[in-house]
């Protein structure tokens, strides 16, 4: 019988990604501007969290940082690679439209690795008035120490894990990272590197958001030894850089991907960030296999170009993308 001392219920509630790229703009200078105590910068605010169980998707343990009794209590396996998840703004690690769907996947396909989530959520949060709470913007996507800041400590846990022999190195890591998240997986990358000197077997870019002020934080496929991005709202929330060995741009790439409403913009836009987190997940089920062809234009975000397509080499997109896979690709999926 599983040891569940530390187990807590880890359902998640909220779904706060449709917000308005004007709200985004003006709170994120209403809270630049403020006297430096609207977000604390404190690495211990940066919480791990495991799921171990099969089919369960609600249960994990956390796993504190430099605690080596936390990992025995969390049934870590150390016989099993790790994916670690990296969730986007104004998120937790329980929030529904990010990367618990792609846990959820994991977990509901016997996957077999060890599911870890990142959660940095008290780092999203500022102390405005409630009534902004959902809206308030992570003071990270202004300020590159506060995102240095938990890439850093990322990498410090996964160094804790190695130092604690439940992890063989950095060539049993996959993480994936969405919105801005995906930028904290490639700082993960280099500071795991600087640490161990090896780089991270993968990292997973899910539609990587625009709000890094800095070119040197921003993912890049030296971050490890294989880099693959995902566009979905391409000319809103993410950021079009050829910054992976393989980019792969759904229906174009850009908003408004299917079955996002178009009857609100503003709703259009954050449904289609986070429809990076669907279209992955569904990748994680071997019995569906999403197919990608290269893009015969530089820029494949012409949905008219490309969605009519048919290709003799088609790649697989997603989470068993082959590693020779390289270039950018169209996939067309509804």
């Amino acid at each position: 019988m599983r040891n569940n001392i530390g187990r807590k219920s880890c359902k998640f509630f909220l779904s706060n990604h449709q917000v308005t790229t004007a709200l985004v703009i003006s709170l994120s200078i209403f809270v630049s501007l403020g006297n430096g105590n609207f977000l604390r910068a404190n690495a211990d605010d940066v919480r791990f969290f495991l799921y171990s169980i099969p089919k369960d998707t609600d249960n994990c343990t956390e796993i504190v940082h430099l605690n080596n009794k936390s990992i025995i209590d969390s049934g870590y396996d150390k016989t099993k690679p790790l994916k670690l998840l990296i969730h986007g703004a104004l998120s937790n690690f329980k929030t529904q439209d990010d990367v618990q769907r792609i846990k959820d996947a994991y977990l509901q396909n016997n996957y077999d690795a060890n599911i870890v989530i990142v959660d940095y959520g008290k780092l999203t949060q500022s102390h405005l008035p409630i009534s902004l709470t959902p809206y308030s913007i992570l003071q990270l996507t202004l300020t590159f120490g506060r995102t240095e800041l938990i890439a850093k400590r990322i990498a410090g846990f996964l160094q804790f894990l190695m130092h604690s022999e439940v992890l063989s190195g950095p060539e049993q890591v996959h993480i994936l990272g969405f919105g801005v998240g995906a930028h904290i997986a490639g700082g993960v990358g280099r500071n795991v590197k600087d640490l161990v000197k090896k780089n991270i077997d993968r990292i997973s870019g899910l539609d990587p958001s625009i709000q890094i002020p800095t070119r040197r934080f921003l993912l890049d496929k030296s971050d490890a030894d294989y880099v693959d991005v995902t566009y979905t709202s391409t000319g809103s929330f993410a950021l079009v850089r050829r910054r992976g060995h393989a980019q792969f741009f759904i229906n174009g790439g850009r908003f408004h991907q299917p079955n996002c409403p178009n009857f609100a913009p503003f709703d259009t836009v954050g449904c289609s960030h986070t429809a990076a987190n669907y279209f992955y997940a569904k990748t994680i089920q071997k019995s569906k296999k999403i197919r990608a062809c290269r893009c015969f234009r530089l820029f494949c975000g012409s949905r008219i170009a490309n969605s009519n397509r048919q290709c003799d080499d088609a790649e697989l997109y997603g989470e068993y993308a082959d590693r020779g896979t390289i270039g950018n690709f169209y996939v067309n999926y509804v």
